[in-house]
């Protein structure tokens, strides 16, 4: 599967340039391979792709701003908690001034967080954030959607263990 990333990556960068949003969406599927894997190299590959977008697009792009939450994500699959941290404050205040607090990409980012708290153990810190994501992914989408389902998963998995 890798390869295939690698490759389509690679023709993309070699015809669109290595800042089209086309390419960047690979180098993403790139860094989600690894992530998933808890593979240091997808800190740099998110990294990367933010750094692009930032340059090319700025800090309020909606596709930046995934991209910031990428990284956190990243960040908090490889135990790299306080740079996480950082990361997802970040995420959250872009993610406010640009869509607002009831947007879906902010309920996204603050599961996330809720993620990482969870992994820090800050565990009345992931409720308020699991909290806040099932009411907005609740509104927005649809009590059974899978979303909405997920944080109400994380919710459970916090009250079982306490």
């Amino acid at each position: 599967m890798l390869v295939l990333y690698w490759q389509v990556l690679s023709v993309k960068t070699d015809i669109l340039g290595p800042i089209h949003r086309a390419t960047l969406v690979s180098l993403t599927n790139v860094g989600s391979f690894f992530g998933q894997r808890g593979v240091q190299s997808a800190r740099y590959a998110f990294g990367d792709c933010l750094n692009f977008r930032t340059e090319t697009f700025g800090r309020n792009d909606p596709q930046t701003i995934t991209s910031i939450n990428n990284l956190g994500r990243a960040l908090t699959l490889l135990g790299e908690h306080e740079d996480a941290l950082r990361i997802f404050k970040e995420a959250l205040q872009l993610s406010a001034s640009t869509f607002g607090k009831d947007h879906l990409t902010y309920a996204h980012i603050l599961f996330n967080y809720g993620q990482l708290d969870q992994a820090m153990e800050n565990i009345d810190s992931a409720k308020q954030h699991y909290l806040g994501a099932l009411d907005i992914r609740a509104r927005k989408l649809d009590e059974d959607h899978p979303s909405t389902m997920a944080a109400r998963d994380a919710l459970a998995q916090i009250e079982q263990s306490n």
